[in-house]
């Protein structure tokens, strides 16, 4: 008997009023492997299958198609979800629990140079599009990624998010060694007080947004600051 069920999940998740908007059986917020797991009956601490996935397709600029090719675009690698640190206004920590909640989905450089390796060799690539929340921050288990890099000779590329005092506590040349050649890095005012930016010297207007789903959202419902 085939059973058919619609679900939602990711960001989409945060928006107010959601089990209202859509007909869906099942609203999933946060770890969807474990909801999955859970509503199977399935053991919760099997080990995740990786999926090997590229992390974009069908570019398109100024209207011209680029081809395609094997290698030419980085694969999606997830090692975590969440982030310790858990600043207010992150609605993707707020997803996995918000300050200090996060999920590991391999806890060991061993367990993420094995998930690498079979990327590699399945969609002939060599850079990492790495959707972790703060990648940098889980030291140990990166500087033993970087231990096998070198052992194994791998020349690999990592797209990565990070804190600025994280990436700080990094000497260039591990930088370098570990292949981080992209940093997407979000940036609060010198005066905003997250322990975060301590000891930083750096600077930086970005948006500092309400997101639903986020305790600064909530903190600002409770206080009747919230507009419209």
């Amino acid at each position: 008997m085939l059973v058919t069920m619609n679900m939602v999940g990711g960001h989409i998740t945060n928006y107010l009023g959601l089990d209202q908007a859509v007909d869906a059986d099942h609203i999933v917020r946060g770890d969807g492997i474990a909801w999955f797991r859970q509503f199977l009956g399935q053991p919760q601490d099997l080990p995740v299958k990786h999926p090997a996935m590229i992390s974009a397709f069908g570019t398109c600029i100024m209207g011209i198609n680029l081809p395609d090719k094997p290698g030419d675009t980085a694969a999606i690698l997830i090692p975590s979800v969440g982030c310790p640190v858990g600043c207010n206004f992150c609605s993707t920590s707020a997803l996995f629990g918000g300050k200090g909640k996060f999920v590991n989905f391999y806890e060991t450089g061993d367990e993420l140079f094995e998930v690498m390796s079979r990327l590699e060799d399945t969609l002939a690539v060599n850079s990492f599009f790495v959707l972790d929340e703060n990648f940098l921050l889980h030291r140990q288990r990166a500087l033993r990624l970087l231990d096998l890099m070198k052992a194994h000779q791998k020349s690999w590329m990592l797209n990565v998010f990070s804190s600025a005092r994280v990436l700080r506590s990094y000497t260039i040349d591990r930088l370098v060694e570990l292949g981080v050649g992209w940093v997407w890095m979000g940036i609060e005012g010198k005066d905003s007080q997250y322990s975060k930016l301590a000891g930083v010297d750096t600077y930086q207007f970005m948006l500092y947004t309400a997101v639903p789903g986020t305790s600064l959202y909530e903190a600002h419902k409770n206080d009747g600051s919230l507009l419209g």
